[in-house]
């Protein structure tokens, strides 16, 4: 538990680091951002390095321990495993091409390189994730704690090729608002090299960017909340569902249903709930502050809305995890620019103490058993 909370200090401390023009930038650059063109002064290059450095700074201690890890982790066996067929010339057509390769190509370091796979799964979710955060949120401190509130460094012990893959989304996430498809379809492809079902993130690259009107995300959350407290709808999806997915996801709608019952709606299905209406609040307040901010806050709330509507939902309801991290970006922008000048300290204190409780109850409950800690050594 110690662990976990040192990691926390340190990244939150790198960040404080940052000064806030390396986040979203106002003025002429943010004006430009506004429409979509891409401004690289000398000073915004400059900042791309410092956020650059910083992030990696921040993320070491996360990846040193996430790659010595011992049996933490749910599935933590199931990847040592992985890597043992892969280390003695085993084919396993249904692990993604990257991920396979990552493995082959640690392979001859013997039984010892399935650290060397975990330390490279760990840079490759985390190292983008934090990037995305200090380079776009305004106060990037803010974001890291809303990172670690939602469980995302808890995730990375367990669902190591999902955590990759949300991290190369949340790092390609400008190419929604600068309009570059090619840019987004390369960056989902390399994601869905590590989990395929980053496929399903494509087709938003024509949706994410849109100034929908506040009653069309009205209807998403009663579509929402509707769709997560009816058991008869979710047993109905669960047993046409497997006839339209590849047979590497046949089976799971099975395993779903027998964990069916296993939900309960508390703590975190009322947080969820919370933070839509918080973005429902100032809905029109981000319509108007350019594209870079469409984004996050469209994006914010589609994963909201896929979290709560999918709450029943065992391991499906990690499609959320796709974007929620853009909350670390959009609610602070929300305490920036929504509160009152004397007002901030409060917001910022209010959402630090939310994602706070969030973090401990992780901690409490060992969250994807990543507590307690263990290493190799």
């Amino acid at each position: 538990m110690t662990v976990w909370l040192v990691l926390l200090v340190w990244a939150t401390l790198v960040a404080i680091l940052l000064r806030t023009r390396t986040a979203i930038p106002y003025g002429v650059a943010q004006s430009a951002r506004r429409y979509g063109f891409v401004v690289m002064s000398h000073s915004e290059l400059r900042a791309r390095v410092t956020v650059g450095v910083l992030s990696i700074i921040a993320v070491a201690p996360l990846v040193f321990l996430l790659a010595v890890r011992q049996d933490v982790g749910t599935d933590y066996l199931v990847y040592v495993e992985m890597f043992d067929r892969f280390r003695v010339g085993a084919a396993l057509p249904w692990i993604e091409p990257l991920y396979g390769l990552l493995n082959r190509t640690m392979a001859p370091l013997g039984s010892s390189g399935v650290i060397a796979v975990f330390a490279a799964s760990a840079a490759l979710s985390a190292l983008p994730l934090f990037y995305r955060v200090f380079r776009s949120s305004p106060m990037p401190w803010l974001g890291v704690l809303i990172l670690f509130g939602l469980g995302l460094p808890f995730f990375m012990t367990n669902g190591m090729r999902s955590a990759i893959a949300i991290g190369i989304v949340m790092l390609v996430l400008p190419a929604l608002w600068r309009r570059q498809l090619a840019v987004w379809t390369l960056g989902i492809l390399l994601a869905a090299g590590f989990h395929f079902t980053a496929l399903l993130v494509w087709p938003l690259y024509w949706i994410l960017h849109r100034a929908w009107p506040r009653i069309l995300a009205l209807i998403g959350l009663a579509v929402a909340v509707m769709f997560s407290m009816n058991r008869g709808i979710a047993v109905n999806v669960l047993q046409w569902i497997p006839v339209v997915l590849p047979s590497n996801y046949a089976p799971y709608p099975d395993r779903v249903l027998e964990r069916l019952d296993d939900y309960q709606y508390g703590f975190g299905y009322l947080i969820y709930l919370g933070l839509v209406c918080l973005i429902l609040i100032v809905w029109n307040r981000a319509q108007n502050e350019g594209r870079e901010v469409l984004v996050f806050r469209n994006t914010s709330m589609f994963g909201l809305l896929m979290v709560i509507g999918l709450y029943q939902f065992w391991a499906v309801n990690r499609l959320g995890l796709f974007f929620i991290p853009a909350l670390a970006v959009f609610l602070p922008w929300v305490v920036m620019r929504c509160a009152a000048h004397q007002e901030r300290v409060h917001w910022a204190a209010g959402l630090a103490a939310l994602f706070g409780l969030m973090f401990a109850r992780g901690l409490w409950s060992g969250a994807h058993d990543a507590v307690p800690y263990q290493w190799v050594f």
